[in-house]
């Protein structure tokens, strides 16, 4: 009870053959599918790989119309000199939407505004399974497709620094695992000493998840009304385990990148307002 199901060490005390009979990479593999696909996937991978009884434990959380209700348009042009900003990105995997939030607090009112910028690489289009509403969206403006056929991290960069020109930028999160050249970028924008590489873990995501929820709740915390974000809320359950709670994808197919990143902004909020 309480072994980190993400830690080697605790497969190995599974299977003692490890590296045997089964490889330790078989096992990452299979908890990284796990952990983009949650649901059955992360259900199989408890009973099947951890040997232990597991039912599935995805509930709903914010629903579309509830994000819906927390949605009003935001206008950069409107921040005031008391409005610092926090930033989260989550970069796709080739040929999907990477996702990179702004979290603008008002230290004067105490309220936050979270607005998702989404990118898709233009020649991963063709033939892809939301190709259309894609291109619906990038016609409305609510996409922005880059050159090429994988993400172009300088459309990512550019929007980061146009926001650190208007705004105080004083946190970034990002997912560190195949996102080195980014973060090698933005240190050499003069941005190394805000930037936060993350894991992708439960116990990362519980403090965000709760806080988020509560100041929407409260109304404190608004959502720009980009249809994108709404789609991922739509999309987005969570998952719990003995180290907290995490956001997964309802279905394979669907996306939460935005919901993702805005969790990641607002760690940023928690770690300044802890310091």
């Amino acid at each position: 009870a309480g072994d980190d199901e993400a830690d080697p060490a605790t497969w190995r005390k599974v299977h003692p053959h490890m590296d045997v009979t089964v490889s330790e990479r078989f096992y990452a593999d299979e908890y990284a599918k796990a952990q983009r696909e949650g649901g059955a996937a992360m259900l199989a991978f408890r009973t099947k790989l951890l040997n232990i009884y597991a039912s599935n434990s995805m509930r709903s959380w914010i629903s579309r119309e509830d994000a819906l209700k927390g949605s009003r348009h935001f206008d950069l042009d409107s921040v005031t000199g008391t409005t610092v900003a926090f930033g989260g990105v989550d970069f796709s995997r080739v040929d999907d939407l990477t996702a990179c939030a702004v979290g603008y607090y008002d230290r004067a009112t105490a309220r936050f505004h979270f607005v998702v910028d989404y990118f898709f690489p233009r020649d991963a289009l063709p033939g892809h399974t939301d190709e259309e509403l894609f291109r619906k969206w990038a016609l409305e403006g609510h996409l922005h497709l880059t050159s090429g056929g994988v993400i172009d991290y300088h459309a990512v960069l550019d929007h980061l620094n146009n926001v650190s020109l208007r705004v105080p930028l004083l946190g970034v999160a990002y997912d560190a695992y195949g996102a080195t050249d980014f973060a090698n970028y933005l240190g050499t924008m003069g941005m190394q000493r805000i930037l936060f590489p993350i894991p992708q873990s439960y116990g990362y995501f519980s403090d965000p998840v709760f806080s988020f929820e509560k100041h929407l709740r409260e109304g404190v915390a608004f959502i720009d009304d980009n249809p994108v974000t709404l789609w991922c809320f739509e999309n987005c359950f969570l998952d719990e385990n003995s180290a907290g709670v995490k956001p997964y994808k309802r279905t394979a197919s669907g996306k939460i990148d935005g919901v993702i990143a805005i969790l990641m902004a607002e760690r940023q909020f928690l770690r300044w307002r802890r310091s």
